[in-house]
């Protein structure tokens, strides 16, 4: 592969975790208000509206999940200068562990 071309694509790879590593943020955020919500209507007493909440948290966890593996393969792919230093332990990113 050609240097300017490298070049390129790293930059857009760099762009992409940026923005993956968003939504996957705001995914942890959104889980995390769903598990809230869940523990509080359990709390009152509403298990009802509890189980209500166990889809969109699931769907949310198996977005999440995703999100991680596109995050990890874009980091195998196109690693940034300077991760030979780095034990391959930290390479994995690992946005809102719980």
């Amino acid at each position: 592969m050609n240097q300017p071309a490298a070049t390129g694509d790293h930059r857009q790879t760099d762009y992409l975790l940026r923005v993956l590593g968003q939504i996957c943020r705001r995914t942890n955020r959104t889980i995390d208000q769903y598990l809230r919500a869940k523990a509080l209507t359990e709390a009152v007493g509403h298990s009802d509206y509890a189980c209500g909440l166990r889809r969109p948290t699931g769907i949310n966890e198996r977005d999440r999940r995703t999100l991680e593996r596109l995050i990890d393969c874009l980091q195998r792919r196109f690693p940034p200068d300077g991760w030979d230093e780095v034990p391959p332990i930290s390479r994995r990113a690992r946005p809102g562990v719980r």
